[in-house]
């Protein structure tokens, strides 16, 4: 525990390894047989509480479940749940309210939007960036460099410059602020494609690497291009 702190209000089970300089939050719960890397940060608090408590270090907690090893950098925002035996890479981020099931793995530089919720078994590579309320099932692969968008208007910096106001940006996004991306088991998606704000992906979906989707995939299909053409899967006979 090198320069190690862990907040009074926290449960850490004695069994964990904490780095140099990790931070276990607020009322955060650690698992058993956690490992967590130099720097690594449970229960950072959301901007919210920073404003309410003047402090870094006033959040809520997060909870860590058995089994996780975290690498150096990674930060877990309060109010995440998270499965047991997550792995992540360098610097990978959970913000605030999401959730992780269980034997997840997301690479360096991973990011996981705010109220993101991922199912079991997730394999996530390296500098991948979910959107706020994506749902992602279980089973799903994502390749590196993979990003999703919250919306497809792009207002937040108009509404900053009183261009556009928050009401006028709701009712442009109304269709994609609920659930923007919707992933179910099963999806596989390759190296540097974009799922917009809309894009639903169903069960067994594929997409091809550097393919940008804006709408829905049916079960078994593929999509290829950029945008994206939808078609069925070739047979296995002919593969």
């Amino acid at each position: 525990m090198r320069d190690a702190w862990v907040d009074p209000r926290a449960t850490v089970h004695e069994s964990v390894v904490l780095g140099a300089g990790c931070k276990v939050l607020g009322a955060s719960v650690v698992g058993e047989g956690c490992i967590l890397g130099d720097g690594v940060i449970i229960g950072h608090p959301a901007k919210s509480s920073v404003v309410a408590t003047k402090s870094f270090e006033g959040g809520a907690g997060a909870l860590l479940g058995a089994g996780a090893c975290l690498r150096s950098g990674t930060i877990v925002y309060e109010g995440c749940k998270v499965g047991t035996g997550l792995q992540t890479g360098h610097y990978s981020v959970l913000r605030e309210h999401s959730v992780v099931g269980d034997n997840c793995a997301l690479g360096s530089q991973c990011v996981l939007e705010w109220r993101t919720t991922l199912g079991d078994n997730a394999r996530f590579q390296n500098s991948v960036t979910t959107a706020e309320k994506s749902k992602i099932g279980n089973n799903v692969f994502i390749g590196p460099h993979v990003s999703m968008t919250g919306g497809r208007y792009m207002g937040s910096a108009l509404i900053a410059g009183n261009k556009l106001t928050m009401e006028e940006y709701e009712a442009m996004e109304k269709d994609y602020l609920e659930t923007p991306v919707l992933i179910h088991d099963d999806v596989r998606i390759g190296a540097n494609a974009v799922l917009l704000a809309g894009s639903v992906l169903e069960q067994a979906a594929v997409i091809a690497a550097g393919a940008v989707v804006g709408g829905r995939v049916p079960a078994t299909y593929v999509a290829i291009g950029n945008p994206a053409r939808v078609m069925p899967a070739a047979p296995a006979s002919s593969r």
